[in-house]
């Protein structure tokens, strides 16, 4: 399968702190569709989410520009992608602004959409922050009822919007542009995760629409406020799933691989069966060779929640502080890589108060693992056109290089006021 140069398929990217991951896919009938998948280990993100070893990176992105599998039967040239930007210290706040339709018979364009969120573009963020994406909830005509999608074609004489405004410090949202960049890959648009994985969900119709979204990297984890299927903020830690690896390394005195291997393929399983074999053999304390059982395991993956839940609560606290009412009633999602760990849905629910908990893998076939879930997102969120801070065609795929396409100059921002929102 070649991917041709077309409108549909869209190349997205994930700098993760574990490796770098690509999907190529499209949007079909309110669902991801995947095409080809990629990821190549990196360990080139610092625990602040910010890239620390570019020449890491370097090696890993040289990978992705030409792309020729013999098993998958694909050949991909990319040169420009989309890409999922983590939600480490993310800000979100409303904002509200409307412009004079421009046309002659009063027929909303994208002209006009374009128009009126360069006004909210231009509002300063706080000092050390960059606006990394701008999401309309809601567009208003002088003419009719406010409507979800841009009401293009529809008459009016002036066009309002409400939008969101995603926030991130500079050294992720500029900083990833720039890596990328520095190793000719053209940055289409950028997103956050928490948003990707809201668009996600919100096509998942057993979902809630309001959760806590708790995504367990292998170095970070971060808790986001997810309101009407909206991000409305994020709290992140230094800890994730390879503390986890660490711990059984050292417990069972074992390599780094067979410790991963243990946490994958076993988990927490405290079901009792008249054979109980050994999972593994490694060395006590004292360098004895010992043979070590699945109960071994569990106590270890005990103790390390011991000193992951209090962080994780303290998260979860923060991220939950905008919220009016109902903290302790709405529901959690599980995602990530971590959340793959068996057991681990019991035994946060010792620590969680009776938090309503559910571990959602991705459906999408050809990308089921948790970690690509943000890729799927993007590419939903991608998929149509409701106005953004980024462009809105696709088609980033192609077969032969192509000169680059000029970029826009940003518009000189002017200061203003943002609103930080509060959940209702």
């Amino acid at each position: 399968m070649i991917i041709e140069n077309m409108d549909k398929p869209l190349a997205c990217l994930e700098i993760s702190t574990e490796a770098v991951k690509l999907l190529i896919g499209y949007e079909l009938s309110g669902q991801p569709v995947v095409l080809y998948t990629k990821s190549v280990p990196c360990h080139c993100v610092s625990a602040d989410g910010s890239i620390q070893d570019k020449e890491a990176l370097k090696k890993a992105l040289d990978q992705f520009h030409k792309i020729e599998d013999e098993n998958a039967k694909v050949r991909v040239d990319v040169q420009e992608v989309c890409i999922v930007l983590p939600s480490t210290g993310l800000n979100v706040y409303t904002n509200r602004k409307a412009s004079t339709v421009v046309s002659p018979e009063y027929r909303v364009g994208k002209i006009d959409v374009n128009n009126v969120i360069s006004q909210i573009k231009k509002e300063v963020p706080p000092p050390g922050n960059e606006i990394v994406d701008i999401i309309p909830d809601l567009f208003f005509l002088d003419s009719g009822k406010p409507t979800l999608d841009a009401p293009i074609g529809e008459k009016g004489s002036q066009l309002a919007i409400q939008a969101k405004v995603f926030v991130l410090p500079n050294a992720i949202a500029n900083g990833y542009k720039v890596a990328l960049e520095e190793n000719e890959f053209r940055v289409k648009s950028r997103a956050v995760a928490a948003y990707c994985y809201a668009e996600l969900f919100k096509s998942y119709k057993d979902l809630p629409t309001s959760y806590l979204l708790v995504d367990i990297g292998a170095n970070i984890t971060t808790v986001s406020l997810i309101g009407r299927a909206s991000p409305y903020g994020a709290m992140s830690f230094a800890r994730g799933s390879s503390s986890l690896t660490k711990k059984i390394e050292e417990s069972f005195h074992i390599s780094k691989e067979e410790a991963e291997k243990l946490k994958c393929s076993r988990g927490y399983d405290e079901r009792r069966i008249s054979y109980n074999p050994p999972i593994c053999q490694g060395y006590d304390e004292n360098g004895i060779k010992k043979n070590f059982l699945q109960q071994d395991l569990n106590q270890v993956i005990m103790d390390w929640l011991e000193d992951y839940a209090p962080l994780l609560n303290q998260a979860i606290a923060g991220a939950l502080k905008s919220m009016r009412d109902g903290q302790n009633q709405i529901p959690m999602i599980l995602t990530g890589g971590g959340s793959r760990l068996f057991g681990l849905k019991k035994l946060l629910a010792n620590h969680l108060k009776g938090r309503d908990m559910k571990v959602v893998t991705p459906r999408s076939i050809g990308a089921r693992d948790p970690s690509f879930g943000a890729l799927l997102g993007l590419v939903m969120s991608r998929a149509h056109y409701r106005g953004s801070l980024e462009e809105s065609k696709t088609g980033v795929v192609s077969v032969e290089r192509e000169a680059p396409q000029k970029e826009r100059k940003p518009a000189k921002r002017k200061r203003g006021s943002l609103e930080e929102d509060d959940v209702l």
